[in-house]
Formats: structure tokens, sequence, C-alpha cells
């Protein structure tokens, strides 16, 4: 689903690509009824991602995939804040599933949110309602460094089972988060969380402050693109449903 927005020429109108309410959805309490069932949205802090280059990859961290964005920030440590979609269902909690994950480089409100693109990717190639995104394979997603996504992709698979792929997941999407440093050089580190409703395309959005810097500047959405129950009314009257795009 997708709000037609004004071309820039009288009478005319063009689809844009996906974006959803990033400041509405980003709020702790932020609730929505479908179906039967109420979603509320709760913010966990994870622990700080620590960055040596400042170049950064959203993927499945299971699968290999090091392209980072085009956009870069500065080296340093950042906090890495997940947002949990609480279900309710006939009275009480159904189940908890990760929504979308933060990037904190500045916590302080975003006046505009645009979509991450890698090297070589056009937003304005996109059709309506579509967005770029990765491929989830292994049902888990991160925001790390380049450094730590190229040291985890030499690692064998007994490896990665042992450290990051438990004999029993925990029921609470934030219990089972797991974090480990991955390039003992750098302290650049990964963590694995799971990515929402399973396996599917993410996209990834940049919030910028009222001085055009990078605010969460990262913000990576698991359930939020693609589960078509999320919906609200935007102030155009037009219904979004977050999820309802279409991705590369």
């Amino acid at each position: 689903m997708f709000c037609p927005t004004l071309a820039g020429q009288p009478g005319k109108l063009r689809a844009v690509p996906y974006l959803p309410d990033l400041d509405s959805v980003l709020t702790a309490g932020y609730s929505v009824e479908h179906d039967g069932v109420t979603y509320v949205v709760e913010p966990f802090d994870l622990g700080p991602v620590v960055m040596p280059t400042g170049e950064v990859v959203a993927c499945d961290p299971l699968v290999s995939h090091t392209t980072a964005f085009a956009d870069t920030v500065a080296p340093g440590r950042y906090q890495l804040r997940a947002w949990v979609a609480v279900l309710h269902k006939d009275g009480r909690e159904w189940q908890r599933r990760v929504a979308a994950l933060q990037l904190l480089i500045a916590d302080e409100p975003a006046v505009s949110w645009t979509m991450a693109v890698l090297p070589g990717q056009d937003v304005t190639s996109l059709g309506a309602g579509g967005f770029f995104g990765y491929g989830v394979d292994a049902g888990t997603g991160t925001l790390a460094d380049r450094v730590a996504i190229e040291a985890l992709s030499e690692w064998d698979y007994d490896r990665i089972e042992e450290v990051f792929i438990p004999a029993e997941i925990p029921d609470d999407p934030v219990d089972a988060v797991i974090v480990a440093t991955v390039d003992e050089s750098t302290g650049a580190n990964v963590y694995v969380v799971g990515s929402g409703w399973g396996d599917g395309r993410y996209a990834t959005y940049v919030g910028l402050n009222s001085a055009r810097t990078s605010r969460s500047r990262w913000w990576d959405s698991n359930a939020l693109f693609w589960h078509p129950s999320m919906s609200r009314a935007d102030e155009g009257g037009c219904s979004r449903v977050l999820g309802g795009g279409s991705g590369k």
C-alpha cells in the first residue's frame, strides 16, 4: 500500500517507495488493533555496537553478506535498541516479536526519514510501495560494522553454531538475542536478533535531525515491512499497511 504524492507538476501524481510512519512506530506504547489482535510496541536497549570503521551493514548475520551502506557514521560505540511488538489476543498477552532494530547515533528526534541504500542503488528506480532490502534466510537480522560481518563470514559453521545457535531458543525475543565479539583486534561485535515473522526481505531507513545530521541513522525493520496486520490511517486519509511494500 502507498499514498500518492505530488510529482512537482500540477495535476500529476506519482507513486512513492514504501515509507512507514516511523515517528509513530518508534514510540513506546504505540498501539494498533487488527482482526482481534492488539499490537503494543515496547523499546529494549540491547547494548553497544562497536563500529571501528563506521561502515554499517544490515543483514542476516548467519548468511554471508558484507556490503555496507553508501552512507557512513563516525567510528565509535552506538546503542542498539530493539522495538518489540507485544501481541494481545482474547484479553491476554499472546506472543512477542521483534518489530525493529534501531542503531542510535544521537538520541534526539528525527525530522525526516529516507531509505538507506547500497552503492549503486537508486530509490527513484523503485515502483509504487517498493523498497530496497536485504534477504533473511536464517530468521535473524542485525546492524553491525563491515569489519564485524567480514570477520563473521570467515567462521565455519561449527563455530557459528557454538556461539550463535542455542540448543533451545527462548520464547522472549529479547532473551533470545545473542551478542559476541567477532573481531578481537577491533572489538567489533555482532548481535543476532530474531527477525520478527521470519524469512523475507527487510528495508533500512535513515533518520535525520533538524541539523541534517544522523539520528537513529540506521533503522532496520523486521516485522513491520511485510506484516499485513499492522495498519493505520495517514493524515491524508490514505490507509497505509505497515508491511505493504515489495522489496528488491
